[in-house]
């Protein structure tokens, strides 16, 4: 098993043991992350705001 990339697999693999794919799983989820700015309205598709 590969080392955790992502805080998530690092704490999921606290708990149980994580195979290649369920780590290869998590660290595509983490890179696919966004940063937003602090302040701003974060909706969905389709969304209203209000």
């Amino acid at each position: 098993m590969t080392a955790p990339q992502s805080p998530l697999a690092g704490k999921l693999g606290a708990f149980v043991a994580l195979s290649d794919r369920e780590m290869s799983a998590l660290d595509r989820l983490h890179s696919r992350r966004k940063v937003f700015a602090a302040g701003r309205d974060m909706v969905h598709q389709g969304q209203t705001v209000g």
